[in-house]
This record gives C-alpha cells, sequence and structure tokens, in this order.
C-alpha cells in the first residue's frame, strides 16, 4: 500500500500542495491513499480547493483525507476541518476546533461537542 503525505504551514501554499499530492508518477507508485494537511487563510476557500482535489484526482482515484486549519475570528479559536473524498461515494466531514486554555494546554472537541459543552455551562 502506498500513502503520499504533504503538510504545509504556510496558507499561500494549497494550491501547491495539492498539485503535489497529484503529481505524475510511474503507475506502480499511485498512492491509494493520500493525505493533505494545510494552513488556509479563510473557510471560504476550502470548497474550491476540494473541487480541485477531485478534478485530479479523477484519473489517480485515490482515497483522499484533507484536513484544512484555519482561525475563526467571528469566534476565537481554531479550526480543523476534515473532508475524507473517497475514490468513489460520497464526501463526509468532521470539524473540530481547537483551543488553548489559560494554562497552555491545547484542548480539542468536534462541532458538537462544543455547543453541548457551551449550553451545559450557563
Amino acid at each position: 500500500m502506498i500513502l503520499h503525505l504533504e503538510r504545509k504551514n504556510q496558507w499561500d501554499k494549497d494550491i501547491d500542495t495539492i498539485d503535489k499530492l497529484f503529481s505524475s508518477t510511474h503507475e506502480a507508485y499511485i498512492p491509494q491513499n493520500v493525505i493533505g494537511i494545510q494552513n488556509v487563510s479563510s473557510a471560504s476557500k476550502i470548497t474550491n480547493l476540494n473541487n480541485l482535489v477531485v478534478n485530479k484526482n479523477e484519473g489517480q482515484q485515490s482515497n483522499v483525507l484533507m484536513v484544512y486549519c484555519f482561525y475563526d475570528h467571528d469566534n476565537s479559536f481554531d479550526r480543523v476541518w476534515a473532508y475524507f473524498i473517497p475514490s468513489s461515494g460520497p464526501i463526509e466531514v468532521r470539524r473540530p476546533i481547537r483551543t488553548c486554555d489559560n494554562f497552555g494546554s491545547w484542548n480539542m472537541c468536534f462541532d458538537e461537542e462544543y455547543e453541548d459543552i457551551n449550553n451545559n455551562s450557563v
């Protein structure tokens, strides 16, 4: 099984990262699984990037996990949106939230858990 992983912290390298994930290679080295982890400037870019992934994967037919990290200015926390884009079938989405408490410890939970925590703390 072949896995191709690309990770970038620079949000302006998002398209370059996707291009690298789907670059030409020998047929024997086409990855069955591809993972891209990258920072993006905002959530509004994700739909276009996922469309690019789907288009580039048409020939390669890999199972793709794309993880996008960005800062949510409205809510003052980091978001990490993960999209599993299989070679066939529907796209699956998970959307965790990442926060740092006053002691410097990082915490992560999914959107629905964050809403439950906030509703129960009132």
